[in-house]
């Protein structure tokens, strides 16, 4: 007979993980274009791995509800992957947010002395 506290421990871990993506998601307005694009690029593989991961998950604890309903396992590939995707790309471009001040450029040679009168 299987642990009932384990398996409610498998249960919870993805969807703890899914309750944070869907409060994490909106976490403010896009940001210029092109950094949007390239932290599409690494975020799309990592998504597509952690939705690889979640979905399964929820496939091995809820077999017979996944079995009878089909759509189940597609729905949540597209969900995850959505929000996953959404929320990478917010937390990957929050660096553009705020512009950083430049820093000068260190001075070569010191200063003269000042002059005597």
């Amino acid at each position: 007979m299987a642990n009932p506290n384990g398996a409610m421990l498998r249960m919870a871990v993805p969807v703890a993980a899914c309750i944070a993506l869907v409060m994490l998601s909106s976490m403010g307005a896009p940001v210029m274009a092109d950094v949007q694009e390239d932290c599409r690029v690494i975020c799309r593989p990592k998504c597509s791995d952690f939705t690889s991961q979640v979905c399964n998950a929820i496939s091995d604890i809820a077999r017979p509800i996944v079995e009878t309903l089909d759509f189940i396992s597609r729905t949540c590939k597209v969900r995850v992957l959505g929000l996953c995707t959404g929320l990478c790309i917010n937390v990957c471009s929050l660096n553009t947010l705020t512009p950083s001040a430049p820093t000068p450029a260190p001075s070569s040679a010191a200063a003269p002395p000042p002059c005597i009168a």
